[in-house]
């Protein structure tokens, strides 16, 4: 296949379950100018014969492309897909997800001209029964249309949403920003704010392209010390970078959250009086960051008493995973 617009990268674990539905859906909204990039990232079960089996004309096409490599991670499988595609443009998609039918024909006419960096869009998180029934969760608040990147970059910044498959990214700007190479968890929150931290052009569309599965035993309904502790290195390296509102705002949300993996998981070796010092020390230079959310902006206000109320909501056992 020569050069396409856009590649589509999906990577795939153990994911036969609901992987006819993704890919499925993506042969109901692929066009020409598009590829379809998947990685099998050493899946013990019957998900590459599936592939084989239901997508060889598309194999044979070119227009999906198949790679098998030995258990590496999601981003590290990301990556490897993202070197072996030919798009001027390059987006994701998980394995259990599915896309919107009208995905390719609302990206193509904003990148066509390759004057924009990144496109990016909301979510609809559906309970894995109807992809088309759910909570839209949003990416940002600003309306539909063309930006510079630091014209919206605090409202993207306060949203605080990081998933890689509700952005197209220019294939230079995801080489520069690679996922993770080791196993870690969390590989897009670590690496997508890092790239919103650069100028460049965006495009926001106001409505949701991507069905994200609720999954009651993924990652992130599921918490281990190793989470806690990514997000807490995170938190760590993002506070030794330049001091802006974004940096700002990205913190306070680290914060909150090793907080509440502090508590939820009693994790002693993570200091509360390090956490709320770096809170503290925010609050000292910027005495007004606009835009945060709620709960962001209680901790911000009020380290120590929002502390206290985090820990005792998880002591009461009022909290909602």
């Amino acid at each position: 296949m020569s050069e396409a617009l856009i590649s589509l990268v999906i990577p795939v674990y153990n994911a036969e379950k609901h992987l006819k539905e993704c890919l499925d859906s993506v042969c109901d909204a692929i066009r020409p100018g598009c590829e379809v990039v998947l990685v099998d990232d050493g899946s013990t079960d019957d998900s590459a014969n599936l592939i084989e089996t239901y997508y060889s004309s598309m194999l044979d096409d070119g227009i999906f492309k198949l790679i098998k490599i030995s258990n590496s991670g999601p981003g590290q499988a990301r990556n490897v897909g993202v070197s072996a595609s030919k798009g001027r443009y390059i987006g994701f998609l998980d394995s259990d997800d599915v896309i919107h039918d009208r995905y390719f024909d609302s990206v193509f006419p904003v990148i066509e001209s390759g004057e924009i960096d990144i496109v990016q869009f909301h979510l609809l998180r559906f309970d894995g029964v109807d992809s088309n029934d759910g909570e839209v969760i949003v990416s940002h608040k600003s309306s539909t249309g063309c930006y510079q990147l630091k014209e919206v970059r605090a409202d993207i910044f306060s949203v605080g949403k990081w998933f890689p498959w509700t952005r197209v990214f220019r294939r230079e700007i995801i080489l520069e920003f690679p996922f993770p190479c080791e196993k870690v968890f969390y590989e897009d929150l670590v690496t997508i704010p890092l790239l919103f931290m650069r100028d460049c052009a965006i495009a926001l569309l106001d409505y949701p392209l991507v069905s994200y599965r609720d999954n009651l035993h993924g990652t992130t309904r599921n918490h281990c010390h190793a989470h806690a502790w990514t997000v807490y290195n995170f938190l760590l390296d993002v506070t030794t970078r330049r001091d802006t509102p974004e940096v700002d705002i990205l913190s306070i949300q680290l914060a909150r959250t090793v907080l509440f993996f502090k508590f939820e998981l009693s994790i002693r070796g993570i200091k509360l009086w390090d956490v709320l010092a770096i809170v503290q020390n925010i609050r000292k230079r910027n005495k007004n960051i606009e835009g945060l959310e709620k709960y962001d902006r209680l901790l911000y206000r009020f380290p120590f008493f929002y502390a206290l109320l985090d820990w005792g909501r998880h002591r009461l056992g009022l909290v909602k995973k």
